[in-house]
C-alpha cells in the first residue's frame, strides 16, 4: 500500500519510536521515521499528528487546534530503489 508520507517537523517522542518499533520481528537497517497522511481533514487534537505548510511536515498539535488540517499517523518506512539492466558490455 503506498501512502503520502512527510518528513517530521516536530521530533517523535521516545514511548512513539518504543511503539512504532515494537511489531518488527528484526532489526532492519536504514529505516527512517515520517508521518503519513490518512486523508482526513479535521481538526486535530491534542497530541495528533497533522500535515502543514508551504512545503509539507507532519507536526504533533500541542493542544486542541481550531483550524483543519489532513491528520497523519507517524510511520517507518525503507525507501528500496530497484533497477533493470536494459544491457550489459561485452
Amino acid at each position: 500500500m503506498h501512502k503520502k508520507i512527510y518528513p517530521l517537523g516536530d521530533s517523535l517522542e521516545l514511548n512513539e519510536i518504543y511503539e512504532l518499533n515494537k511489531p518488527l520481528q528484526e532489526n532492519i537497517e536504514f529505516k527512517r521515521y515520517s508521518v503519513a497522511s490518512t486523508g482526513i481533514f479535521r481538526e486535530p487534537k491534542k497530541g495528533e499528528w497533522f500535515i502543514s505548510g508551504a512545503i509539507p511536515k507532519g507536526y504533533k498539535a500541542p493542544n486542541n487546534l481550531s483550524q483543519k488540517y489532513y491528520i497523519g499517523v507517524p510511520i517507518i518506512y525503507r525507501q528500496i530503489i530497484d533497477y533493470e539492466i536494459l544491457s550489459e558490455g561485452v
